[in-house]
């Protein structure tokens, strides 16, 4: 029990208070034996009563601190199961990610409210309905746009088929009855002048067909890319049809790489984490057996060379221990613990065997089970290395797939690509007009040769055959200009189509817009207009919220964010809730922010909505991320631990004191502790209750307790700490 040292007390008369002497009919050298006299007994009585001060206090101090007397500062506690945390917490508000306020893309006037605030709508379900006077104003104006699209479709197709088959028919019947008649009349002429010969008019005459052939060739390869309804020709419809198919070829291959990559991600994270298992459980041999700290290198050489390296084997450490009756001190030289290994060997309940084969709960081989623990480590290594190597094959395999219906993709773009570039109108119409001129010369050829006429004096079958040839040509120049295509105005006509189409999708588009939809399943939180109200593209109307999407914004320090982790399972409380412990999971940790010299870190938490009650946005969260847990561990708290770094001890209270017991520590937090052995449910131990300082403590300085295992490595000290998030339940 803490003591105060004795303090002196001397009492001084204040300079301002008069120093009187009792008047007495002594003589003054009767008073001065007597004043020597007092000061005489006066240090007497202070010397005894200091004798007397100083032995109260040792002795005090001896039967305090006796070691089967309980301290007035300690007191009994139980040792209970409970839970031990190893938590971060968040503060923030619940948020509504997914709100979308709505508006019209289109003016007009508010005809009917379909819905109301907090009802549930479903994606696509109608929200709001414009007035008939809007809806009438916009179906008029695709009405207009389709005739207006109907009119242009149908010039151009006016300009692309010329005349018609009836007109054409009869324009070549002339035609043809005319070049009879000038055939005829130069045949008249000819016999009388010897003129061209018919087979040289038969071959100008064929010439002229294979001529007004290549002129129907033109037009129809005119035609092949150029219709009256504004669609894409035979061949670009072709083309695009190829690349459409090669794009889900593509898609296709990727979704499967996906899939395949996804799997063997996790084939490999599997494999891996049976591999930190393995490392990690080798790690705890080498360390649990010998109370050595393993390195990188250490975890990776295999026993027979780890155990070379220290100069010696398993065997005859444990050979050594068994043989020394006395716990020995740790010596720094060696790698391995003397005082754990001589634990190990006199004070378990089971037997350690050395020059053995095997191990079990009764009696147990550390050799065996190191050999045990690194041949596990190996295989790890080895299934991971396979598994790697899987995934690397069926990747590249994916790729090739990927790569293929790529190059498929980029050379069905490119023929579509080519196809538009074919689509010159110009060239087509320019190659239609050539082979017109073409036509038309051959036609001349054969007029040359039927009207050659010599200055034979025979007036009548020389004017009969003028007369004739002027005929032959008013019905070719009738037949020519009934065929002949106009490219600028084939030009013009195809502009206003592509514009006419333009104007009527965006018609459309606009009367689509009249009718306000969800575009989620949600709830509405809130109207902003009323049946008669003006609205416009900038006119907010409803909002809508999808409610099954909650998040709670907040922050952590810098400390806390190196513990997180996307996906770390969250417990959240809210003010408003403060019984219910609502499920969520970290999705999404922001960049740092520095404030005032603190850096915090924003914290996004998908949270998972209640069943029994709606959440309003802005409400105050607690968010709680649970690092480490240990269930049902026998627990006691940091205060009461005593004895020494190697060897913790607890004071167990009994019905005449107490008992000093060993026990084994495990993990902790800032108040409870792990009890891994020496200790009962039930049991109570005395705890220190930290109330004054004890100036020989301070003199001396207080003993600190390193728990082994504790979390973090905490240092403890006799002073009681904080309750952490553990304790007994």
């Amino acid at each position: 029990m803490p003591m105060t040292t004795p303090k002196e007390n001397p009492v001084e008369l204040s300079p301002s208070e008069p120093q009187t002497m009792p008047r007495t009919n002594i003589d003054f050298r009767s008073q001065q034996g007597f004043v020597g006299t007092s000061i005489l007994k006066l240090g007497v009585f202070l010397a005894i009563t200091t004798v007397i001060a100083i032995g109260a206090y040792f002795g005090a101090q001896v039967f305090l601190l006796d070691d089967d007397t309980v301290d007035d500062n300690r007191r009994p506690v139980a040792v209970k199961r409970g839970t031990l945390l190893d938590d971060v917490t968040a503060s923030g508000s619940v948020t509504f990610p997914e709100l979308e306020s709505l508006r019209f893309d289109i003016s007009g006037t508010i005809a009917e409210l379909l819905v109301e605030e907090g009802e549930s709508v479903f994606e696509g379900q109608l929200l709001i309905l414009l007035d008939d006077v809007t809806i009438a104003a916009l179906e008029s104006s695709v009405a207009n746009a389709e005739i207006a699209l109907q009119d242009a479709s149908e010039n151009l197709a006016d300009l692309l088929n010329g005349a018609s088959s009836l007109e054409i028919a009869v324009a070549e019947s002339n035609l043809a009855d005319a070049r009879v008649n000038s055939i005829n009349a130069g045949e008249d002429l000819t016999d009388l002048i010897n003129g061209a010969s018919s087979l040289e008019i038969a071959v100008a005459e064929s010439n002229l067909a294979d001529a007004r052939v290549n002129s129907m060739d033109a037009r129809s390869a005119l035609a092949e890319y150029t219709t009256g309804s504004n669609t894409d020709s035979p061949a670009l419809i072709k083309a695009k049809d190829k690349l459409s198919d090669a794009n889900q070829a593509l898609t296709d291959a990727l979704l499967t790489a996906d899939d395949n990559a996804e799997a063997q991600d996790e084939l490999v994270a599997a494999a891996q984490e049976v591999l930190e298992e393995a490392v990690k459980d080798y790690s705890t041999q080498i360390s649990g057996w010998f109370g050595s700290v393993t390195t990188e290198l250490d975890r990776a050489l295999e026993p027979d060379i780890l155990f070379g390296n220290w100069g010696t084997t398993v065997d005859k450490i444990f050979s050594e221990s068994t043989a020394t009756v006395d716990s020995p001190p740790d010596d720094l030289e060696t790698p391995w613990n003397e005082s754990i290994v001589w634990v190990w060997t006199h004070l378990t309940p089971y037997p350690i065997l050395t020059n053995c084969e095997t191990t079990s709960l009764t009696a147990r081989c550390p050799s065996t089970e190191i050999d045990d623990a690194w041949d596990v480590k190996v295989a790890a290594e080895e299934a991971l290395a396979e598994t790697v190597d899987d995934a690397f094959t069926a990747a590249k395999s994916q790729q090739i797939l990927v790569d293929t219906a790529q190059e498929a993709v980029e050379s069905a773009a490119d023929e579509v690509i080519d196809t538009v570039n074919e689509i010159d109108i110009d060239a087509l119409a320019a190659s239609l007009a050539e082979k017109i001129e073409l036509e038309k010369d051959a036609e001349a050829a054969v007029e040359d040769l039927t009207i050659s006429v010599n200055h034979i004096d025979i007036d009548a079958l020389a004017a009969r055959l003028a007369e004739k040839i002027e005929l032959e040509k008013d019905a070719e120049t009738t037949l020519a200009e009934l065929g002949v295509l106009d490219a600028l105005q084939i030009k013009l006509a195809t502009a206003a189509i592509n514009q006419a189409s333009a104007n009527l999708d965006n018609a459309r588009t606009e009367l689509a817009a009249a009718n306000l939809s969800a575009p989620f399943s949600g709830i509405i939180s809130s109207i902003s207009v009323a049946p008669g109200d003006q609205v416009s593209r900038s006119t907010p109307t409803i909002d809508i919220l999808d409610p099954s999407v909650i998040t709670v914004d907040g922050t952590v320090d810098e400390i806390d964010v190196l513990s997180l982790r996307l996906g770390n399972q969250v417990a959240v409380t809210l003010d408003a809730l403060p019984d219910q412990v609502l499920a969520g999971v970290i999705d999404e940790i922001g960049d740092g922010v520095n404030q005032q010299g603190i850096v915090e870190f924003p914290l996004t938490i998908a949270l998972t909505p209640p069943d029994s009650v709606e959440l309003i946005e802005g409400l105050s969260a607690t968010a709680t991320i649970v690092l480490n847990q240990i269930d049902n561990a026998l627990l006691v708290p940091l205060q009461a631990i005593g004895g020494s770094f190697t060897q913790p001890t607890v004071d167990v209270v009994t019905e005449s004191g107490f008992i000093t017991t060993e026990v084994t520590l495990g993990a902790s937090d800032d108040f409870w502790v792990v009890i891994e052995s020496g200790l009962t449910e039930g049991q109570e131990v005395l705890m220190t209750i930290a109330e004054s300082v004890d100036p020989l403590e301070q003199l001396f300085g207080g003993g600190a307790i390193r728990i082994p295992g504790g979390a973090g490595g905490a240092t403890f000290t006799g002073q009681q700490r904080g309750g952490g998030g553990g304790g007994g339940r």
